[in-house]
């Protein structure tokens, strides 16, 4: 390329390297920026007049990350700036303009300018000074002018407490004070260091800082510092520190203490946002003023009880931003309005907020930036195509500086950017039908639509597609799009950035598609596109073919009734058999329920035999009144049952399983009662070994026949204990039962023998006996398997003995009746949802207690 300078006569050869090689130009086209970009066979080469320079891109780079060719053939600039270059391998777009935000990432030699660049809080005083603290990395005093940094971190002598610095507020008397993960510190101009609050101040040193994350530093018109924490709401006063969130020891003054955020008014209001909700406190009288979520009603209530961050705007109203969404509130009102990633924003998770000068609301979220128009409600997207350090910004990381320039941190860095400096693209695009795909039995084919204004659907389709799209470039995967079906549905549906529309099954006759499409910035070209869509009509949709269904239906319906009036007939009598039939069912039924009532009221006639033979719980506490007895029978009988008697000296009880359950396992009870009485009471039999043998030898006796070889298995599984008085001595045997002894918190299992009593026929099974001290503190536990053998819990299994054991460790030390409380509740627990399977008796001794009468 060669310039001439008409005035001076001057020729300048671009480029004037000899060892540029082929210097062919086959285009030179000139931007609206002023520049030459010239189309080489050596790549693509800018020329700036102002600079007087010129630059060659030898490397053209396609999506797929390969290497095109060097060869241009054209440059063209569209009416949003974009450069189009064409090549011998394709074509390729250049976003030739500035991007709308700014970021501070990484330095001169590519590397990050804050640590991890996680930026945390923002701070800046407007002179070119930026205070920057990080997650991880310390804080930073960054210099705008030459893009310097000073480090302050932990490791350092006057450096931060901890690395993770959360809040950063230069006060209104110049301060600033620093909040981090483990403390709160305060910058000494003076002295260029970092200097504990405490010690800065002339407080007495505290703890309450430790181990605290302090999620936001604001101050409130009478010039009050508030500390919002994990672990509570604190106020300086500039002479003391108080703890607001806390009344007392106990009475907690707001829905939590975990603070996360804070906006305050003139009028002594302190907006508190918390883990579980919004607070309203006021300074002036100490009142409390709750808000919550409300799924029911959201014109009264937050999006969610999670709170991220707080705004107080120009005009009084409260935005709050959760991890679902941003609310609105009018104090005046107590109304709310609320905006979710369904009315616009990027994300619902939402990290900042600041205000601008015109009113307009800036939220950082987990995707992206956005604006909100309060006025309007119109909400404005922005993402990385607009210059932003990425996706994910970070809780806290807003500021709006004394000049109007705003401030966003996130995980690569932070944009800085002036609100009116932000340019919307106005450019209302141009729009096109694209293709039209008619699905048959045949297959699918491809309609063209260029420059037509009509589509015509064959009879044999019931599903189609119709593509658009909006010629603006720019950021074509964020145009919008909306449309309307004249003849169908004359409603207006938003396809959001979707651009295509389906339809399918739509009666025969002629509908108009109309389509309206908008750029990336929401700017919508009104005027659209419409296209007529003809159904054609298929031979059984013809008027005649009407006609022949009226009638087809005519006598369909009087051939029904014929057969109908023939059915009602033979229904009629039907009827009267089944009448019949179920008269005498109700008389069957009637003698069935009478039966029933007979025998139930038999049953409950046994109950209270049964319970006049089995001790009373009053009886029972007399002898031992440290006890309780769980005693839950699946039938209105049972075959559980328990027994206590009383010697001089000694103390007989016993915890008794009979062979089933209900009416069968009651009869087996009676029968236990007046052997073990005769055994004890009037034989004098006191060893616990041989009571059992005996009352083996009492149910086999019991069941014998001489006459006839006749052998009943019925047998009972029995828990029995005999305690010494005197001597604190215990002596157990079972049947098939063991008994647990919780003594120094661990548990002893006595083993009684493996067989029942009843079953026991051979001479040679004789039951044993296992004697041990008492101690103080023993608990003594006998039980039937009723209670482990539930079925219940998420997986429908047995309780079983590891869990039962678990839970008497944990309740041994409560008293007795605690402890049959919290015994019915955890097998009420279990097995809810599931039927009881057997009887279910435990008996619990407190040996502390007095011990007979």
């Amino acid at each position: 390329m060669i310039q001439i300078k008409t005035i001076s006569d001057v020729f300048t050869q671009y480029p004037n390297d000899p060892k540029s090689g082929n210097n062919v130009i086959n285009l030179i086209a000139e931007t609206s920026k002023g520049e030459l970009w010239l189309a080489t066979d050596e790549g693509v080469g800018v020329f700036s007049p102002n600079k007087n320079s010129f630059l060659l891109v030898n490397k053209l780079i396609s999506q797929s990350q390969s290497l095109l060719s060097n060869t241009i053939t054209s440059i063209v600039e569209d009416g949003n700036h974009n450069l189009w270059i064409g090549t011998l391998q394709g074509l390729v777009k250049l976003d030739n303009r500035e991007p709308k935000f700014h970021k501070y990432s990484l330095d001169q030699n590519n590397k990050p300018l804050f640590g991890n660049n996680l930026v945390a809080s923002i701070n800046d005083n407007g002179n070119g000074i930026v205070w920057i603290g990080t997650w991880g990395s310390g804080l930073y005093r960054f210099n705008r002018n030459n893009l310097s940094t000073t480090h302050f971190d932990y490791k350092n002598t006057g450096g931060v407490l901890n690395d993770f610095v959360h809040s950063i507020y230069k006060t209104s008397w110049g301060d600033l004070i620093i909040g981090t993960r483990d403390g709160v510190v305060v910058y000494d101009e003076n002295l260029n260091r970092i200097v504990d609050f405490f010690s800065y101040y002339r407080l007495p040193s505290q703890s309450i800082f430790q181990g605290n994350r302090i999620y936001q530093i604001n101050e409130d018109a009478a010039g009050n510092i508030w500390f919002a924490t994990a672990y509570g709401l604190f106020r300086f006063n500039g002479q003391r520190l108080d703890r607001i969130d806390k009344q007392g020891r106990d009475l907690m003054l707001f829905s939590s203490s975990n603070i996360r955020a804070l906006a305050s008014s003139r009028d002594g209001i302190v907006w508190v946002g918390t883990l579980k909700g919004l607070n309203r406190y006021s300074t002036l009288d100490g009142k409390v003023k709750q808000y919550f979520s409300s799924s029911s009603n959201l014109e009264h209530g937050i999006l969610n009880n999670e709170i991220v961050s707080l705004c107080l705007d120009s005009r009084g109203l409260l935005w709050i931003g959760t991890v679902s969404g941003l609310s609105e509130l009018n104090p005046a009102t107590g109304e709310f309005k609320q905006f979710t990633e369904r009315t616009g924003l990027p994300n619902g998770l939402i990290y900042a907020i600041e205000e601008d000068g015109w009113g307009n609301i800036w939220i950082s979220t987990n995707r992206g930036i956005a604006k909100l128009d309060p006025e309007s409600g119109k909400i404005f997207k922005f993402d990385i195509q607009d210059g932003l350090q990425s996706y994910e910004f970070n809780s806290g990381a807003g500021f709006k500086n004394i000049h109007g320039e705003l401030f966003f941190g996130g995980i690569n860095g932070l944009n800085y950017f002036y609100p009116d400096s932000i340019k919307i693209n106005d450019f209302a695009p141009q729009m096109a039908f694209t293709s039209c795909h008619v699905y048959t039995h045949k297959g699918v084919d491809e309609v063209p639509i260029e420059n037509l204004g009509k589509v015509e659907i064959p009879r044999d389709c019931n599903f189609f597609t119709i593509e658009f799209a909006s010629l603006d470039f720019s950021k074509s995967g964020k145009n919008t799009y909306r449309y309307t079906l004249e003849g169908f549905d004359n409603q207006w549906i938003d396809l959001g950035v979707k651009n295509s529309v389906s339809f399918t099954n739509l009666q025969q006759g002629h509908y108009t598609l109309k389509v309206l499409g908008a750029n990336a910035d929401g700017v919508w070209n009104m005027n659209g596109l419409s296209i007529e869509i003809n159904i054609k009509t298929n031979l059984w949709s013809t008027s005649l073919a009407r006609w022949i269904y009226v009638l087809l239906t005519i006598s369909v319906i009087v051939l029904f009734i014929l057969y109908r009036t023939r059915g009602l007939k033979e229904t009629r009598r039907l009827l009267r058999e089944r009448e019949s039939a179920i008269a005498e069912a109700q008389k069957q039924r009637e003698e069935l329920f009478i039966k029933n009532k007979n025998i139930t009221d038999s049953i409950n006639y046994a109950k209270r035999i049964q319970e006049a033979l089995m001790p009373s719980n009053s009886f029972f506490s007399k002898i031992i009144p440290e006890s309780f007895i769980l005693y839950k029978p699946k039938d209105i009988v049972s075959g559980d049952f328990f027994w206590i008697n009383e010697t001089e000296n000694k103390i007989f009880v016993a915890v008794v399983d009979c062979t089933g359950h209900g009416v069968p396992g009651a009869f087996m009870s009676i029968i236990g009662f007046e052997l073990l009485r005769n055994i004890t009471t009037v034989q004098g039999v006191d060893d616990a070994a041989e009571i059992l043998n005996r009352l083996n030898k009492g149910v086999i006796d019991t069941f014998s026949k001489d006459d006839r070889d006749v052998y009943v298995k019925d047998g009972m599984d029995v828990s029995f204990c005999v305690i010494d008085k005197t001597v604190r001595k215990m002596q157990f045997a079972g049947a098939f039962n063991n008994m647990y002894v919780v003594r120094d918190n661990k548990i002893i299992e006595m083993k009684g023998d493996r067989f029942a009593v009843g079953l026991a026929t051979s001479g040679n099974q004789q039951f044993s006996s296992e004697a041990i001290d008492l101690e103080q503190e023993d608990r003594l536990y006998l039980f039937t398997d009723g209670y482990v053998d539930q079925f219940g819990g998420p997986e429908g299994k047995k309780y079983k003995f590891r869990r039962f054991r678990h839970l008497l460790l944990n309740i041994h030390k409560e008293p007795m009746n605690k402890q049959k409380i919290l015994l019915e509740e955890s097998i009420k627990e279990w097995c809810y949802g599931y039927e009881q399977v057997d009887d279910i008796l435990i008996m619990g001794i407190d040996t502390s207690g007095r011990l007979g009468h």
